[in-house]
Order: C-alpha cells, then structure tokens, then sequence
C-alpha cells in the first residue's frame, strides 16, 4: 500500500498532510514513518473526502484541532483545484462544527485567515512547578488546551512539566505559551498525548489564536496583535463585545514544499 503525502510550510510549523481515513493506533504508526521520511516535520493530519456540509475532510494524529494544517490542507485543495483563490470548508478534528477557511495565492505561497474553533472557557488553574504552586491562566478549546507563561521558564523546565500539567488537566493535548508581551513574542511547546509527540514548534495556530482570547479577556476589549514565533508571524484578531471571547480570526501564510510516497510493504 503506498501513500500518498504533502508537505507544507505553514510560518515553519512544518506539516504533513497523508491521504486516507485510518482508526488513532494506525495514524499514530503511520506518522511515525512520514516523521522519519520527513525529520523536520512537526505534524502529522490526515486528508478523506468531504461531505454534504464541507469539501474536505482532515484528522490530525491525535485527533486534536490544528489551526496551521487547516490552512495546509485549504492550500492542497485549491492547489488541486487550480484555484488561486477561495473559501474551503474543513470538517477538522478537534472542532465541533466545520472550519471556513479563505485562501489567495501570492506568488510561491498562500495567504490565508480562518475562524478559529470557540474557546470553551479561560480558567486560572494552580499547578505544581519545581515544588511550588503557580497560578496559570489556561486557555480551553475542544481537543486542546493551552496555559499561557508571562514569567520567565527554562526550555527545561517546560519540557519537564507539560505531561504532568497535560495529565493533571485531563487534556488530550496540551500548549505551553512562553509569552513576552511587551515585545510581542511566542515560543510554543505542544504536546499532543494521542501522537505521544513533544515539540518546540516554530509557530502555533491555537496557541496564538488562546493568547489572543486571554488578551482580549484580560482588555474586555477586542485586540488585534502580530506575534512574532521562531518561524514567523501569525497574526489574531480577538472580538470580546459581552465580555468574553466571541471571535478568533487567525491569518498566516503557507508555502507549498514537496509531494511524496510512504510506500508500505504488503505481506501475501
């Protein structure tokens, strides 16, 4: 059996995207080979036809929403299409309804911008780090949560601590932001528990569009900030008209990289 792949680049957040439907313990195996085809890959989702209610279907590894695969797997369309421009419906893992995501080619790469999945709530939670307590705002949306860190943490520290928080929080994936907000900088960490995968990515399109939510929870106010991560900028718009997050809107870009094959040996 062999499969098909795409490779993307959405702001260095490296993402395959696989063809076919396969049950979470075979998408897990699976992604390992193309994570060892590919090494500089970050992601793994999985593309099956649409239906009635959207034009494409996709489902990451561990079954969490990705916001930068959404727009990877919006661009594989279009660019299947031969389309430069237009507006695709995703039903995405991790998301309750189907996913709209508006694309125009720009030379080599797309521009795109999606409404991000509703925050489910922000909660400040008290978790254990180094043997005390810290009080840490957490972002829900289904599928994934992630808590926001203004203090200072060592790459360590983090790496050391996200499953114990994932677990404590009884999330199946899990972000930590290292913020700065004076300078308007984000180090993502994700751990997503299905995939069992950890990684400093180069940007993350949840973890944006949850500081973005928790900015404008914070203001009461809606906010628009660019923030800068290791492998470019995504920008958020976040709308609080009631009081609490209402509105995500996520813009960022994608480039095209390569198509492969995992081929698969079949035993007779």
């Amino acid at each position: 059996m062999n499969i098909p792949y795409w490779k993307f680049d959405p702001t260095g957040n490296i993402t395959l995207l696989a063809q076919g439907s396969f049950p979470p313990e075979e998408r897990k195996r699976l992604a390992d080979l193309l994570m060892q085809l590919e090494p500089d890959a970050e992601q793994v989702g999985f593309l099956s036809p649409g239906d009635g209610e959207c034009d494409l279907s996709l489902t990451m590894t561990g079954g969490e929403f990705c916001g930068n695969a959404s727009l990877s797997a919006a661009a594989w369309l279009l660019e299947k299409r031969q389309l430069p421009r237009g507006d695709v419906s995703l039903r995405v893992s991790g998301a309750p309804e189907p996913v709209t995501v508006s694309m125009e080619k720009q030379g080599d790469t797309w521009l795109g911008s999606l409404q991000m999945p509703q925050v489910q709530r922000i909660s400040m939670e008290t978790l254990p780090l180094d043997g005390q307590m810290l009080s840490v705002p957490v972002v829900w949306f289904p599928g994934i949560c992630h808590c926001i860190l203004t203090s200072q943490i060592a790459r360590q520290q983090a790496e050391n601590v996200i499953r114990q928080w994932g677990q404590f929080l009884d999330t199946p994936a899990l972000g930590l932001m290292l913020l700065n907000e004076a300078d308007h900088l984000l180090t993502p960490l994700v751990w997503v528990s299905g995939a069992d995968t950890l990684f400093w990515e180069n940007s993350c399109a949840s973890g944006t569009s949850a500081v973005g939510a928790w900015l404008a929870w914070k203001a009461r106010a809606s906010i628009q900030r660019d923030l800068i991560q290791p492998g470019g900028i995504l920008r958020i718009e976040a709308g609080t008209p009631s009081g609490g997050p209402s509105r995500l809107r996520l813009t960022g870009r994608v480039r095209p990289m390569k198509q492969g094959v995992l081929v698969q040996e079949t035993s007779l």
